[in-house]
Formats: structure tokens, C-alpha cells, sequence
């Protein structure tokens, strides 16, 4: 199956390093710094706090940094993890093994694709996260209700970002405004509502 999506979607010269600055890489230095993103989708995914719709140039940046490695360690830690305890907690090991099947096809490390990061497609690996997180709560209704409260009231607050374009924007300027698309939107949004000489100056800060 990897095999036949990497001939399908082998077609790196359509694809823009404005969305994955990945494709600056060698091969085997793109692995590795996908291989520690993936530490970064399981912290978005157990505290999905500050989320983002934009997460290209320059918010993630192809460069070794001590947040990269520590993202790099916290992957590592969970791949040791699932391979001392697979016999022990074998649902959690199933989890993690979910979690790292399902981004195999998403994550930049077997092939390069069209964008560097996006929690839109942490949707399917969430679920061999989710199992983990039941698997050693399931026992205990008080911190499992707690789980499910929070979360569901971070998915309300959040939801309200998506209410239109001028909020979406407006809130992508607080958590992304390294990102060159994130300042050409807001720019967008300025010169809609008639602020022109904002608007241009949103546009030269994306250039």
C-alpha cells in the first residue's frame, strides 16, 4: 500500500516548501525531523491547547531546535515504552502502535507530502491515543468524566474560531503569525473591512 501511494502522489514538483519546508531536507534528515513531529501530535493531541489551521512557513522551521528535541525524545520514549510493555498492557501497546501505523501514510517519514504538520491529520492516529488514555482510565469514573468534560468544552471554545473568516484570522494572528499565509489572510480580512493601509502593510510582512 505505501509502495503504491508513494507512485500516486510522487509529485514533489507541484508541491510548494511554502507548506512543507520539509522538502529542503535529504531523505534521511526529513525522517528524523518527521519522526520528532510526531512527538509534537501527541502533546496537540493530550493538551489540544493553542491549535492551529496553519502551520506553514515559518511556524514550523526545518532547523534542529531544543523543542525538536525534545519532540524527538518524547517519540523515542513511546516506542520504548510500547516495546517493554507490549506483553504487560497489551491494549496500550495497540494504541501506540495505531498511533504510529496510522501517521506512516501522513507524516512526512516515508515520502515527503503536501504539507509539513496539520491536526487535521492526526484524526486517525488520535483514536490509538485515545484507546491508550482509556485503557488506564477506564477503571476510575471520577478522572474519566473529568477527561471527557474538558475535552469537550475545549472542542466548544474552540469551535467558536471557526465562525467566520475575520475570527479565524484574528485568532490564527495570535498563535501562528510566524506564517506567512496567516499574515497574507489577515491581510485579507483588513482590506475586506475596508483598513487598506493595514492590509498592506499584512501583505509586505508575508513577503
Amino acid at each position: 500500500f505505501l509502495g503504491l501511494r508513494f507512485l500516486s502522489i510522487h509529485v514533489e514538483s507541484v508541491w510548494s516548501v511554502l507548506d512543507n519546508p520539509l522538502l529542503l531536507m535529504p531523505w534521511y534528515q526529513r525522517m528524523l525531523f518527521a519522526f520528532a513531529l510526531l512527538g509534537q501530535y501527541l502533546i496537540s493531541i493530550l493538551v489540544p491547547w493553542k491549535l492551529s489551521a496553519d502551520y506553514s512557513w515559518a511556524v514550523i522551521k526545518p532547523e534542529l531546535s531544543l523543542a525538536i528535541l525534545a519532540c524527538f525524545l518524547i517519540s523515542s520514549i513511546l516506542v520504548f515504552f510500547s516495546l517493554k510493555k507490549f506483553r504487560e498492557l497489551p491494549l496500550t501497546t495497540l494504541g501506540i502502535a495505531w498511533f504510529f501505523i496510522a501517521f506512516s501514510i501522513t507524516s512526512n517519514f516515508f515520502f515527503p507530502i503536501g504539507t509539513i504538520y496539520g491536526e487535521r491529520l492526526a484524526y486517525l492516529p488520535s483514536i490509538g491515543i485515545a484507546l491508550c488514555v482509556a485503557s488506564a482510565i477506564s477503571t476510575r469514573p471520577f478522572v474519566l468524566a473529568s477527561v471527557v468534560f474538558a475535552f469537550t468544552a475545549i472542542s466548544a471554545i474552540h469551535d467558536t474560531v471557526w465562525r467566520d473568516n475575520t475570527h479565524l484570522w484574528s485568532y490564527q494572528m495570535k498563535v501562528s503569525s510566524e506564517s506567512a499565509k496567516t499574515l497574507s489572510n489577515y491581510g485579507v480580512t483588513m482590506r475586506n473591512s475596508g483598513e487598506i493601509d493595514e492590509a498592506g502593510a499584512y501583505f509586505r510582512a508575508a513577503i
